[in-house]
């Protein structure tokens, strides 16, 4: 270190003093970003903004709120304009050190935010349960711990396009591009929102402008993901939040929110627990979030809000931002929640027992998040583990937990206005669920991959839309349904599939009417030999579905293990009357008898299939709730090839019986 008094450094330069251990230096505010320091004090004295005397290890790299008259026994106010948080966190931002927070409970009662600096914040305590933050706002106060947010330059000055953009459109340097109707500054801070609806936009940095008259040409510091429309506006702003960590420290109380970055560029959150152990957060609240910001990272943050709030984790309108083992538990909504994000990936969440353990989806109506995806960890016993909505687009979920949730494990619906584009479940592990994954109408390129839906209660596979199934378990469980397509004009794909069920009369496939299925199963694993593999709804077996794999005898019978052993099926084909096309469903069926109406099938071709019913063959008809127990004592009927057959006369009982040739 340069010798003699009075030397003047800059107060950039100041961090990077090498200090004797022993020696001192007294640091003195001149304005003007110069500092005064003297060597020959026994103790370093900072008196920047009036604050009193700290360590010598905290000028070199720190300094602390205790040195600005924070209490640490959780009593007093730690908060306010002139309070030591808002003198600690201010005096560090300008020195560019971190701002410690040392082990104790500080209690913060008077809101602070907005009169934080947006740039070059570090917070850091001294460790999760070692450092408390206590919030103890007044309902309806707006109480947040740290809230960063843009800094609007007053005049609100907006720029309104003159032709709608074109998403992920840029210039020979890879700006993005969109045309306005007036020059905006290069270095000017923009926040594109679409007029329609608030919760759609994010900041940008002007690169360029070019033109004489409108339209200019903008170039942006990057492409524009979101779609932007005539007539919305440009904001123009001062600053946004750049450079901020906070860390290291536990937080509770009441309050809307705990930490809040709004527009914020390489913000990090780190090692914060959330607790409702001194108050609960508001109803509708948020833990902590960023909002239209990009590039920013959370990691290990995990909450417990209380039940009114509704996430503890919030992406809101993000582009690629990161959540890294991150978890929550007892959220009103979702514990983690990604609004109209773009590229943005959870690795490792830890989300358990909140009404949706992960989101992706929109808040309003408007698109959902696009490019997004999930990565491991558990979303175990929540409501719903995962929920793709509201015209999310290219959503990926790899190797994640979701068992044990009490409605669904994994669920793309159709809220929103547009449907769900191209969603990947891979290794997905959804068993001991309801209903392990339900796909909702009308959504488009969905795809289940190596992924389990055992022991489910009701449906391991319910779904509207089409899919695309490759390896999917449905083993054990009470489900009396493994793979339901739903009614509707679609086409299921259903490859590898591997169920087994030890549940009377379950039904391993169910296709029902209108839609079109290709399905390569292994089903002879079922030791129940009572069960049906699959149930066809409407006209068209042959034509509309097509079986084959283990277990599978042509087509569309279905034999046992080995192809030795006839087992019962229900292949109601749903016909206004009790005719049965043999060119359709060729072996076994349905049929419901009345008191006095005759009954008559016809097969009019009954060798369709090798081996299959022919000459010779006969009619046995079995009670529907009896299965295949006992056979009812109607005499049998031989058919004949190339005529059918029929059956006269009336049951002594009106009910549904079976009926198989062979």
């Amino acid at each position: 270190m340069a010798k003699g008094p009075n030397r003047f450094v800059p107060s950039g330069k100041l961090k990077a003093l090498e200090l004797r251990q022993g020696s001192g230096i007294a640091v003195s505010n001149l304005g003007s970003g110069r500092f005064r320091y003297n060597n020959i004090t026994d103790k370093l004295e900072a008196s920047q903004n009036g604050g009193p005397s700290a360590s010598l290890a905290s000028i070199a790299g720190s300094l602390s709120v205790l040195d600005y008259g924070a209490n640490p026994t959780g009593t007093g106010d730690n908060g306010g304009l002139s309070g030591p948080f808002v003198r600690a966190i201010t005096a560090a931002s300008t020195l560019g050190l971190v701002c410690q927070i040392p082990k104790g409970i500080y209690r913060v009662a008077t809101r602070f935010w907005g009169w934080l600096p947006q740039s070059n914040v570090k917070i850091r305590g001294a460790g999760i349960d070692q450092t408390w933050i206590v919030q103890d706002f007044a309902s309806g106060g707006n109480g947040t711990f740290v809230w960063l947010n843009e800094d609007e330059d007053g005049l609100h000055a907006h720029v309104n396009l003159t032709s709608d953009n074109v998403p992920g459109a840029v210039d020979a340097d890879g700006f993005g591009l969109v045309e306005v109707d007036g020059p905006v500054p290069i270095g000017q801070i923009c926040f594109l929102r679409n007029v329609g609806v608030y919760v759609l936009g994010n900041y940008y940095v002007a690169r360029k402008c070019t033109g004489f008259a409108p339209p200019y040409l903008l170039a942006l510091d990057r492409p524009i993901k979101k779609q932007f429309y005539t007539g919305d506006p440009i904001y123009l702003e001062d600053t946004q939040p750049t450079n901020v960590e906070i860390s290291d420290f536990t937080i509770s109380g009441t309050g809307d929110r705990y930490v809040d970055i709004w527009g914020g560029v390489g913000c990090k959150l780190k090692n914060i627990r959330m607790t409702s152990d001194y108050g609960v957060l508001e109803a509708d609240s948020l833990g902590v979030s960023f909002n239209y910001g990009h590039d920013n990272y959370a990691e290990h943050v995990f909450g417990d809000c209380g039940t009114l709030a509704n996430s503890d984790v919030v992406l809101f309108s993000e582009e690629n931002t990161i959540l890294v083992h991150c978890g929550g538990i007892n959220g009103q909504l979702s514990g983690c929640a990604l609004y109209q994000c773009d590229e943005c990936d959870v690795y490792s969440p830890d989300f358990y027992n909140n009404l949706t353990g992960l989101t992706f989806g929109a808040d309003g109506n408007v698109v959902g998040c696009r490019g997004c995806n999930c990565f491991g960890g558990s979303l175990d016993n929540n409501g719903t583990g995962i929920l793709v909505g509201r015209g999310s687009s290219d959503i990926g979920i790899f190797g994640t937990s979701v068992r044990f949730c009490y409605s669904i494990g994994a669920h793309v619906y159709e809220g929103g206005p547009s449907v769900c584009d191209s969603v990947l479940f891979e290794e997905v592990n959804a068993s001991d669920c309801p209903i392990a994954f339900a796909i909702g109408p009308n959504q488009t390129n969905i795809r289940i991959l190596d992924c389990n839906a055992d022991r489910a209660a009701t449906k391991g596979l319910d779904t509207y839309s089409t899919v695309d199934v490759s390896g999917l378990t449905c083993r054990g469980g009470t489900a009396t349904s493994k793979v339901c397509l739903n009614a509707g004009s679609y086409t299921a794909y259903i490859r590898g599939l591997v169920t087994e069920s030890a549940v009377l009369n379950c039904c391993h496939i169910d296709v029902q009417a209108g839609v079109r299925a290709y399905i390569d199963a292994d089903l002879a694993q079922d030791t129940n030999t009572s069960n049906n593999m699959v149930h066809v709804v409407g006209v068209g077996i042959g034509e509309r579905v097509t079986v084959s794999g283990t277990g599978a005898a042509g087509s569309v019978g279905w034999n046992g293990a080995g192809g030795g052993t006839t087992r019962w099926h229900d292949i109601r084909l749903g016909l206004a009357s009790s005719y049965f096309d043999g060119a359709h469903m060729r072996d076994r069926g349905a049929i419901t008898m009345t008191e006095a109406t005759p009954v008559a099938l016809a097969f009019t071709d009954l060798s369709i299939d090798s081996g299959y019913p022919g000459v010779g063959d006969q009619i046995t008809l079995v009670p529907y709730d009896n299965n295949a127990s006992t056979e009812f004592s109607q005499p049998l009927v031989t058919p004949t090839n190339g005529v059918g057959f029929s059956i006269v006369g009336k049951v002594g009982n009106k009910q549904k019986y079976y009926f198989k040739i062979g």
